[in-house]
């Protein structure tokens, strides 16, 4: 397989996942949006069902974390031994089996497919055979022959369904799995720092939110145009400000409990802050509220020291020894992504609602 190398030509060429129906060897079908959407979609295509080499891939890739009892691989080729120690495996784990989902191509007979996949052992991903295998790859342009597929590694990305070649090329002994792992880890790495800044810049938001309600409070503020830009507004105004003179005598506990209910409608709450100064006030006891809920449920998704403190600095996420399970579910990769997407947009709203007001003598 030493030609494989000058496939490497192919890793830029343009690909797109075909709108198809795909079914497994087991004949389940296969909703590729969904899985590209909750997890990194790998795509591993094998050469043949008789190919020796492609199916040690899976093998290795069983060693670092996919199986949880197999931890040793020899190398039929190169006699090369393999040895996975708890700590490493349970890192890699997180990767292979939480961030990542795999899908198999291989060209052969269902039957001939199948024993790859118990042999190999990997039962717990979809394995596709035949035509539906050929088909696939001729659109993905990984077809070598009639018959033959190019060995590679793939990945769909989630929002297009466009497929970034990971790599090209398989031989004996030369698996490059440490392409995929390093992919899996420079891509969890770069989200945890992006969480790690995001979670600092809630801080600032929050401490400049809070200066704002002191300077309300002493009656030194008047908001000019606390309105979002017009294209962020779409929320009507409150029900809870039409009644504001009934409700101004309230206690601002009630009041903060009542403008909770917008904390998931931040424009509408930004919204209610126009109206009094009262309402200035707890619309900021309701934001810094939500910021701060907001980051603890960023921060129980971010590594941790062995002393369960959660890290700080970005640098930090390259330590692999770090806790990413906390003897709870661990959070894959895509649960991290959405859980600083909604931290960002909250954030970035009440960021823009800081800047919204200058000083004043009154109100």
């Amino acid at each position: 397989m030493e030609g494989y190398f000058g496939f490497q030509t192919m890793t830029s060429t343009p690909r797109t996942f075909p709108e198809m129906d795909l079914v497994d060897v087991q004949n389940n079908k296969i909703n590729v949006p969904l899985l590209a959407s909750t997890h990194r979609l790998i795509l591993i295509t094998l050469k043949c069902a008789s190919c020796a080499t492609c199916p040690q891939l899976l093998k290795i890739l069983n060693v670092y974390g996919l199986e949880p009892d197999i931890n040793h691989y020899t190398d039929p080729y190169t006699l090369a031994e393999l040895n996975m120690d708890s700590d490493r495996k349970q890192f890699f784990r997180l990767l292979l089996k939480y961030d990542a989902y795999f899908i198999i191509v291989c060209p052969g007979t269902d039957e001939e497919v199948a024993e790859i996949q118990r042999s190999t052992p990997f039962m717990d991903y979809p394995f596709i055979a035949g035509e539906g295998a050929m088909q696939l790859a001729k659109a993905l342009k990984v077809q070598m022959s009639d018959t033959l597929l190019m060995p590679a590694i793939l990945e769909v990305r989630k929002e297009t369904l466009s497929v970034e070649a990971i790599h090209i090329g398989r031989e004996p002994g030369r698996y490059f799995h440490q392409h995929l792992l390093g992919r899996l880890m420079e891509e969890r790495y770069k989200l945890e720092s992006s969480a790690i800044i995001c979670v600092k810049d809630t801080y600032k938001v929050m401490n400049q939110i809070k200066r704002k309600r002191m300077k309300c409070q002493q009656g030194n503020m008047v908001a000019l145009s606390l309105a979002l830009p017009t294209a962020s507004v779409s929320a009507k105004e409150p029900e809870v400000i039409k009644d504001r003179k009934q409700i101004q005598d309230l206690p601002l506990e009630i009041l903060e409990t009542i403008f909770s209910y917008y904390s998931h409608d931040i424009p509408s709450l930004i919204k209610s802050a126009r109206t009094c100064r009262l309402f200035y006030i707890t619309a900021c006891n309701v934001s810094i509220l939500c910021l701060k809920n907001q980051m603890i449920y960023l921060k129980q998704a971010l590594p941790q020291t062995h002393d369960g403190e959660v890290i700080c600095h970005e640098a930090e996420v390259r330590d692999q020894s770090l806790d990413r399970w906390s003897n709870r579910q661990p959070i894959s990769f895509r649960e991290l992504e959405n859980r600083l997407e909604n931290a960002k947009q909250k954030l970035l709203l009440l960021a823009h609602w800081t800047t919204s007001t200058r000083l004043s003598n009154g109100y």
